[in-house]
């Protein structure tokens, strides 16, 4: 099985949010890959500028081997998924508070990534988000 390896995503949260990111694994022909038929999945969480791993987020298992679903917040489908809003999706993030920290106060909007590296048999697909976190601190409060 090839994977198709999908555009850079980028979005947004403010500084200690939780959230939601959510994307599709599809096949050089379009169709959907579901969880059966990957034989790994990580997720790496870093500071793009210092390479700061944020939140021991650092080619943890999301599979689901040995670590359920609660315990990293990633989903993967076996079908297509249908949002309300209408988008179709079978990878799913929920964020929690602790993978959206600034790490440099005196940036106002600091810059994160976030790399999914899904293995099957004889393929690797990474699927790679940017995250720009919004600063909450206030001008005059802020430490290097």
């Amino acid at each position: 099985m090839s994977f198709l390896v999908p555009i850079l995503s980028r979005v947004r949260f403010t500084q200690g949010s939780s959230g939601r990111i959510i994307g599709t694994i599809l096949d050089r022909d379009g169709v959907v890959v579901p969880a059966s038929a990957l034989s790994a999945a990580t997720l790496t969480l870093w500071d793009h500028d210092t390479r700061e791993i944020i939140n021991n987020r650092n080619a943890e298992d999301v599979l689901g081997f040995g670590s359920p679903a609660g315990d990293h917040g990633v989903t993967i489908h076996e079908t297509l998924q249908t949002d309300l809003d209408g988008d179709t999706y079978n990878l799913e993030w929920l964020l929690e508070a602790a993978d959206n920290p600034i790490l440099t106060a005196r940036r106002q909007v600091e810059r994160h990534r976030a790399l999914f590296r899904f293995t099957s048999l004889t393929d690797v697909l990474p699927m790679e988000f940017e995250i720009d976190v919004d600063n909450l601190q206030e001008a005059g409060n802020e430490s290097s």
